[in-house]
């Protein structure tokens, strides 16, 4: 064993001198004999040759690993102390593992945490320390919800129970302090469910609805009666049959105003720029012009391009807000106008994506790698010639603009003499109450009726229910599902041909969606005129 080790040691340092002998490969090979031998010398040892050396390795990693057991037991403490330090409420793992090693140290290697002057239980307080953090974090998130109504997160009473568990608690005070919390989320369960059934019973008949039943066993957890139930789902069901007919009426004539302009669906990609998405489209309409959605984006965020590189890769979507594609609008208005996609590619790339192709040219100018030489040029034209197809010498614009003004020029190079927009107008209408979201069906209507499509900001669980967030897409149409019973309305959607659920019929990347769903979550319309 000695000798294989001390081979195993020596053969590197004496061969250093010939290495050009050896690759990577010949060093795998003779480490993969050593292996072998140590593997036939191993199982030639009988069992007890074989514990007993195990034994002796472990007194001996136990003798290194316990010299000057006192100082390193200090050493090691202050990492403990500063991972505490850093635990938050969702993050104190590390801290934990931390805690542990040390403690499994201190046993391993016999050592008497009193000769620091610590508690023997100094590692469990120190867990206590860390595990009080997320528990109050959590504690407070649920009252703040009950303080303002609204659903306390299920995951967010587990975790406070495990985090009880952990510090001690016992479980009927821990049981004592969560059911009034348990019963407002039954509370506020069955108050959703009832807002679901007012709204949705004014448009459709929800006599079938599964979630029917669910309200009915979530009304008897909170101690409603048989009778009550019965006669609140009946109240629905009745309201539903005359909303119906009223839809019939309402929802009158079939519209499909989309123009071949449009072309197929945009494709955002990886961007979060869905409504300069959407907002190209309306351009597109009214000018009879395929509009650059990225032009758009770019005019829009007219400050640090590391900014609109953060959103565009979706590290930074706190700039979505409500209402901003009037100001997209307002912004591209005082930039001299619109851009075709021809000049500004914003999808289709013969590149990655969009957002890759932004990034790089951003790269290329922030470490100037781009010089005189002609093999240079062509090594980094690809970002360039995929969004600027038309624009003849992009290095000149590279040199002459700043790091964080390059793509705004480059655009407004690539552009060139822009399309006129100054005739037209953004009207926005915010649509958060049912009044305001009644009203807005009305505004689209009209604009329907006049054929001018619309931008609506809405929830996207509209579309896809496991993906919750603002959302902005346009409206191209609308009919009354015969075989469905309801009026629906088709929205051009921004993720390509992608389908989407909540029972929605899907036309390459349309979607035809149901009014009460769109109307319910239905957050605000943009038109031009």
């Amino acid at each position: 064993m000695y000798v294989l080790s001390l081979i195993w040691i020596l053969l590197p340092t004496a061969l250093q001198a010939q290495s050009y002998h050896f690759g990577d490969e010949g060093f795998e090979r003779i480490n993969h004999s050593i292996e072998i031998a140590e593997a036939k010398r191993r199982a030639a040892l009988t069992p007890a040759q074989r514990a007993s050396e195990g034994l002796t390795m472990k007194r001996n990693h136990l003798a290194i690993m316990c010299k000057d057991i006192k100082g390193r037991v200090l050493l090691e403490s202050t990492k403990v102390k500063t991972k505490i330090n850093e635990a938050n409420k969702t993050n104190y793992d590390s801290a934990i593992y931390e805690i542990e090693a040390l403690s499994k140290l201190v046993r391993d290697c016999s050592f008497n945490v009193k000769e620091l002057g610590w508690n023997e239980s100094i590692f469990q307080t120190w867990k206590d320390q860390v595990y009080e953090i997320p528990l109050r974090y959590y504690k407070g998130q649920i009252l703040i919800a009950i303080r303002f109504n609204k659903k306390i997160p299920k995951e967010y009473i587990t975790k406070f129970v495990e985090l009880s568990k952990l510090l001690g608690i016992a479980n009927e005070e821990t049981e004592n302090t969560t059911a009034p919390w348990l019963k407002d989320v039954r509370r506020v369960e069955l108050l959703e469910l009832e807002n679901y059934f007012n709204f949705k019973s004014q448009f459709v008949d929800v006599s079938q609805d599964d979630d029917l039943k669910k309200y009915r066993d979530r009304s008897l957890l909170y101690g409603k009666t048989e009778g009550e139930i019965a006669k609140i789902i009946e109240a629905w069901k009745k309201s539903g049959l005359i909303g119906v007919e009223s839809e019939k009426k309402s929802c009158q004539p079939p519209l499909d105003i989309r123009k071949p302009i449009l072309g197929a669906v945009r494709n955002q990609g990886e961007s979060s720029w869905c409504a300069h998405f959407a907002l190209a489209d309306v351009l597109t309409y009214k000018l009879n012009q395929r509009i650059s959605a990225a032009d758009v984006a770019i005019n829009f965020y007219d400050f640090p391009l590391i900014q609109a590189l953060k959103d565009v890769s979706g590290w930074n979507d706190s700039v979505m807000k409500a209402g901003f594609e009037k100001e997209a609008f307002t912004r591209l208005k005082s930039a001299g106008g619109a851009c075709l996609e021809i000049n500004f590619k914003s999808e289709g790339l013969d590149y990655s994506n969009l957002k890759n192709a932004l990034r790089d040219i951003h790269t290329i100018k922030k470490y100037d790698l781009v010089d005189d030489d002609p093999v240079c040029k062509n090594k980094y034209s690809p970002p360039f010639q995929a969004l600027f197809p038309n624009l003849k010498n992009p290095y000149g614009v590279l040199k002459s603009s700043s790091n964080l003004r390059v793509i705004k020029n480059l655009a407004d190079q690539a552009c060139g003499k822009r399309i006129d927009i100054s005739n037209l107008e953004a009207y926005y209408d915010l649509a958060i109450t049912e009044s305001g979201k009644k009203n807005a069906f009305k505004i689209i209507d009209e604009q329907l009726a006049k054929k001018n499509i619309l931008s609506i900001e809405f929830d996207s669980k509209t579309l896809q229910a496991s993906n919750p967030s603002l959302h902005v897409n346009t409206v191209v149409g609308r009919r009354f599902n015969q075989k469905k019973n309801r009026c629906e309305y088709l929205v051009r959607g921004t993720w390509g041909p992608d389908a989407a659920d909540n029972d929605i019929e899907v036309e390459s990347g349309n979607y035809w969606v149901p009014k009460w769903n769109l109307m319910r979550n239905l957050i605000g319309v943009t038109y031009l005129e």
